[in-house]
């Protein structure tokens, strides 16, 4: 009886550690895996970006970012700041190549920020640059203020290839000289 005990209780220890297989299966007979695998730690859940405030301090330091991305030719990560519609105009990819085949003679010029007014879901961001002076729109979504290039800005890409517009600002002198 004690023989039997025993036997039970190392045949439960042992299919109670995990990826244990049946004595069966370890001596070439009929397999029957049992896996009894805890997880120590379960998956945390996903944590999405933190919510920035619909304020004109968040959405001018929002601002801030992507023209700072843009003045020093992070042209990607200015990308990565516009809305999710634009996105969808030009790839980032694509967006990126054209300043590699174009560089801009004001890489390197900061925008200076005059003035920011939230009204709702959009924002105005009135900007400088040299003796540019244009105002810019910032729209709130999924937590966060997203930059909306102007209508003029995307619609070389709706018609045209990188190639395309890359040569139009040749033509024009638009791009540094390398």
């Amino acid at each position: 009886m004690v023989a039997t005990l025993v036997a039970v209780v190392l045949a439960v220890l042992l299919l109670a550690s995990p990826g244990a297989q049946a004595p069966a299966a370890q001596a070439g007979g009929p397999t029957a895996v049992v896996n009894v695998t805890a997880s120590a730690s379960p998956t945390p859940p996903r944590t999405r970006p933190p919510t920035e405030p619909r304020t004109e301090a968040a959405a001018k330091k929002a601002a801030a970012k992507a023209f700072d991305a843009y003045a020093v030719g992070d042209y990607g990560r200015f990308w990565d700041m516009w809305t999710q519609q634009a996105q969808q105009v030009v790839g980032r990819k694509d967006y990126v190549r054209r300043f590699k085949l174009c560089p801009q003679a004001s890489q390197g010029i900061r925008w200076q920020i005059q003035d920011v007014a939230v009204r709702g879901d959009r924002a105005t961001v009135r900007a400088a640059r040299l003796i540019l002076v244009e105002n810019y729109t910032l729209a709130y979504r999924a937590g966060r203020w997203r930059f909306v290039p102007q209508p003029e800005t995307l619609a070389p890409y709706r018609t045209k290839t990188i190639e395309q517009i890359v040569a139009a600002d040749k033509a024009e002198g638009g791009c540094a000289r390398s």
